[in-house]
């Protein structure tokens, strides 16, 4: 007997077991390569493979073979009890059964193995609205914009549609406290949407005491669509609930803020800072106190600030002081005009402004009936011969004179 024999079936025996353990690790590898491209391919493979057994289920679904799915998604969850996937399918297969409460009980075990599955948070957020379970909602909304960006027109519309709802608005101003990526996308929404301004408004006011207030290029554009709509009292009224106490306190008169103390807050009733070329104007400080500082290089006319009056019928005096910061000699104009008639003007009144003195002007106009509203508008003065200029304006006054006739 040749003594070669058993180390030859050893070498042998050797060699197959290498190459089942070769065929494992490839038919392995292979069926993840395909559980998501070929998943029947892939389970041929490994019949084992719960997460190919998961995308087969979902690919069973949507051809409508309920059962079929179920069964492959049962299958699934005892091969890979932590896909979520395969507990999703099971759900909507529970659900086309009409098994509503079962299909919730598994959708929401779904969501607990992966917030991260569009499908699971869309099921888990519509089922929520339709609770009546807003916070919820809105956190399965947040969970699915984020996660799949591309729904986020269709959320955040459905949202703004609803925003009349006490609950949803309330639920709605915690979350975008928190300035969540699609806030923007929710704020434009809301101002398309089909109900009042003062309701989208409301939702912004109740932003004031969280992380993330509502900014003024947030609030004006609902404001801007009021003045349009002919909304003045309420679209006043609606700005003056965006102020602070201090605020609110320098919006007693004709004029908002003629002392140029307080930031510009919300337009139009508040200062509106313009952007021009050639020109530009900030609310700033200096050691005499607050004020508005002008730059202009005297080549153009440019409108530099303005604010929305409510003046109401009647004869009024503007009066104004200035003073050069830089340059030697520049002048500046106030004009007022009808809101809705901005080429037509009731008063032009020149602050001219030269050396260390300061510039003081008053000019007279008479607010006509049908006038509702007025813009009070600064505009630097160009000239033939320009020279730079820095103006520094520390106040403005609307004084009444007497009644309409």
């Amino acid at each position: 007997m040749d003594a070669r024999l058993p180390t030859r079936g050893i070498v042998i025996a050797g060699a197959v077991a290498a190459l089942l353990l070769a065929w494992q690790i490839v038919s392995v590898g292979v069926s993840r390569y395909l559980q998501d491209i070929d998943p029947a391919a892939a389970v041929r493979l490994r019949p084992h493979n719960g997460w190919a057994l998961s995308a087969l289920a979902e690919r069973t679904l949507e051809k409508g073979r309920y059962g079929a799915a179920a069964g492959l998604a049962r299958q699934a969850i005892a091969n890979a009890p932590f896909d979520a996937r395969a507990f999703r399918v099971l759900a909507q297969s529970r659900e086309m059964a009409g098994d509503t409460s079962g299909a919730r009980r598994l959708m929401e075990h779904a969501g607990s193995l992966n917030r991260r599955d569009p499908a699971t948070a869309y099921w888990l957020y519509h089922d929520a609205m339709q609770a009546g379970r807003y916070g919820d909602a809105i956190n399965w909304a947040d969970a699915l914009m984020r996660r799949a960006p591309n729904t986020t027109p269709l959320i955040v519309w459905e949202l703004a549609l609803s925003a009349d709802n006490p609950g949803l608005a309330s639920a709605l101003v915690q979350h975008l406290g928190q300035a969540p990526p699609w806030r923007p996308a929710l704020i434009q929404a809301l101002y398309r949407g089909g109900f009042s301004e003062q309701e989208a408004l409301a939702i912004l006011n109740g932003l004031r005491k969280t992380e993330a207030p509502a900014t003024a290029d947030e609030i004006t554009p609902f404001l801007l669509k009021m003045v349009r709509q002919g909304e003045l009292d309420s679209a006043y009224s609606a700005w003056r609930g965006f102020l602070s106490p201090a605020e609110r306190g320098a919006a007693t008169s004709l004029i908002y803020d003629g002392q140029f103390r307080h930031p510009p807050g919300p337009a139009p009733f508040g200062w509106q800072l313009m952007k021009v070329d050639g020109a530009d104007a900030a609310l700033s400080s200096s050691t005499e106190g607050a004020g508005l500082q002008v730059r202009t290089g005297g080549l153009s006319n440019s409108q530099v600030i303005r604010q929305l009056l409510l003046a109401p019928a009647g004869r009024y005096r503007l009066a104004s002081r200035a003073r050069l910061i830089d340059g030697e000699a520049g002048e500046l104009e106030w004009r007022v005009a009808c809101e809705g008639a901005p080429a037509k003007y009731l008063l032009r009144m020149d602050l001219p402004l030269s050396g260390d003195k300061a510039g003081v002007a008053t000019g007279e106009f008479t607010a006509p009936e049908g006038c509702e509203a007025q813009y009070l508008s600064l505009w630097t003065v160009g000239s033939d011969t320009p020279e730079p200029m820095t103006a520094w304006v520390d106040e403005v006054r609307l004084q009444t004179l007497r009644g309409p006739g």
